[in-house]
């Protein structure tokens, strides 16, 4: 019997952690984000596309006043650009193409995206498109 009763309540107290883990809210739910957090320079780390991962540079800076210029090594010219954010909905408009991203997590430190393109470059032939960059602090 008391070892019945250990059993119960150890699978209670697992369900009870695994409802308060599930509970938890990402830093990017569906809630609306500070954007002012999204304010500055993002240095990439790494990019998932289509299952793929790739490590290219990627320097995004996004400037209060709804512009922002993308820099990457694989093009020679940095990409002016657009932006608006509606809750955790990031649209960025580049050379006449707009691409939509989630912002699955934003903290000071760190932010990442997900979407069907790559920032700047829609045309890359790409399905799925997962990123995560650093603040660059200066």
């Amino acid at each position: 019997m008391k070892n019945t009763t250990m059993k119960i309540m150890t699978l209670f107290i697992a369900v009870s952690m695994i409802l308060a883990a599930c509970s938890k809210k990402d830093s990017a739910s569906n809630e609306s984000i500070d954007e002012t957090m999204l304010y500055g320079k993002w240095q990439s780390i790494h990019h998932i596309i289509n299952g793929q991962t790739y490590d290219f540079d990627v320097m995004i800076e996004i400037i209060s006043d709804g512009t922002g210029v993308i820099e990457t090594t694989e093009i020679s010219n940095p990409v002016p650009f657009t932006w608006s954010l509606s809750g955790n909905s990031l649209k960025i408009t580049a050379s006449n193409n707009t691409a939509k991203f989630k912002i699955e997590d934003l903290t000071e430190n760190q932010i990442t995206i997900s979407g069907d393109s790559f920032p700047g470059a829609p045309n890359m032939g790409q399905t799925s498109y997962k990123g995560t960059y650093n603040k660059v602090f200066e």
